[in-house]
């Protein structure tokens, strides 16, 4: 919108809910852009408006129709009838652009935003959890006591397989002895 002249900043935070006030200002500016003799009414505020804005027979769909059909070049040309600066910008813009890897990308956001959805409905118990976990009285007595044990425990299974795999040469040892006399 910033390459088509659009005067307001949009922000990525207009997208993170429905911003209809934002969607209806872009499309009236993009018809007067396009149309200005076109008279249509900005009236929003309630559904019927909004329907009403958004079907009106004589504008939008004359809007509609221009703009169906149109591929990059098309619009390049049209952005230069309003702004020879702007083709440049515009076209800069378009160069890096891949359908099957924009697809790509938002399927990850749509699905990344589903997770963290599920993550955040489980917050609160989460929470609960953590409050209990830190409000709890830590004994380090006893967690000592428990590393200690863990790795004495891992000690004396270490001495037993060497045990067991000295008992097994010692066995193979007195066969090849028996072998040699």
């Amino acid at each position: 919108m910033k390459a088509l002249g659009y005067p307001r900043l949009i922000s990525m935070e207009n997208f993170r809910i429905a911003n209809f006030e934002l969607v209806a200002d872009s499309l009236y500016w993009l018809v007067q852009r396009y149309y200005p003799g076109v008279d249509i009414s900005d009236e929003i505020s309630t559904e019927n408006d909004r329907v009403k804005f958004l079907q009106d027979p004589n504008e939008t769909a004359d809007f509609a129709n221009m703009l169906k059909g149109f591929n990059a070049k098309e619009i390049i040309q049209n952005v230069s009838e309003i702004d020879p600066n702007e083709t440049a910008d515009f076209a800069n813009m378009l160069k890096g652009f891949n359908a099957k890897e924009i697809k790509q990308n938002a399927s990850e956001i749509v699905k990344s935003g589903a997770q963290l959805y599920d993550a955040l409905g489980q917050e609160p118990e989460l929470r609960d959890a953590r409050s209990r976990a830190i409000a709890g009285h830590v004994d380090t007595d006893f967690v000592d006591r428990s590393i200690q044990e863990a790795i004495s425990q891992e000690a004396i299974s270490q001495v037993e397989d060497h045990v067991r795999s000295l008992e097994g040469q010692l066995d193979e040892l007195e066969r090849n002895e028996k072998t040699l006399d």
